[in-house]
């Protein structure tokens, strides 16, 4: 396999094993919280997750993940 087609593959999996992590880390904010902030949180980083489709996006959705699951533990 070319180098290029090999970057293209492992972009592709990590691509998709972070959207499936954020969305995991969604599906647990919204079991654990049944209040409005736990449900809007749990949406937001499902959201972001998904449409994500840079590496920035990406890494901007797990800082949002982050925060918003500090948020909800610390309520």
């Amino acid at each position: 396999m070319a180098p290029d087609t090999q970057w293209r593959e492992r972009t592709a999996l990590a691509r998709q094993r972070s959207s499936l992590a954020l969305i995991v880390i969604a599906a647990l904010l919204l079991t654990h919280t049944m209040e409005w902030l736990g449900v809007s949180a749990a949406l937001l980083v499902a959201a972001a997750g998904l449409g994500a489709r840079s590496e920035r996006a990406i890494a901007g959705a797990t800082v949002l993940a982050a925060i918003l699951a500090a948020v909800v533990v610390a309520t």
